[in-house]
């Protein structure tokens, strides 16, 4: 089923064992509509991933698809440190939405590794990962 669903979502034949990318864009908010692109990795959560390492990504009962880049990530951090610029030159005060504090592309792995390790107390399968 989760195949199924993956096939649809990326509109291509899904393979066993398999890493699949997506395509993830920014665009920047002016005229010239520019934008970046990266390749994203596809996660598969669900109920077996109970009473493993990564709890708060079990699905009990159900299954869900995760898209993340952390070159988007940071990115868009350098993107809202512009637009909030912008904003205050324009005297109308930061936007809250666009804050958040992921510098660089080592940061971003930082954090991504932190939540991954401090995710569950669980039997320990770290390093381990399973793609479609």
């Amino acid at each position: 089923m989760a195949r199924r669903v993956l096939s649809l979502y990326l509109g291509r034949k899904i393979e066993l064992d398999t890493i699949y990318l997506e395509e993830l864009f920014l665009e920047v908010p002016n005229r010239h509509r520019n934008a970046w692109r990266w390749d994203a990795g596809i996660n598969y959560f669900s109920a077996q991933g109970d009473k493993r390492w990564w709890q708060d990504h079990r699905i009990p009962a159900a299954m869900a698809f995760s898209v993340n880049s952390v070159g988007h990530m940071v990115k868009s951090r350098v993107l809202s440190g512009a637009l909030n610029g912008l904003n205050d030159l324009l005297g109308l005060g930061p936007d809250d939405s666009l804050a958040h504090n992921i510098d660089s592309l080592a940061d971003a792995l930082g954090f991504a590794m932190r939540t991954i390790d401090q995710a569950s107390n669980g039997p320990a399968i770290r390093g381990c990962c399973v793609f479609l």
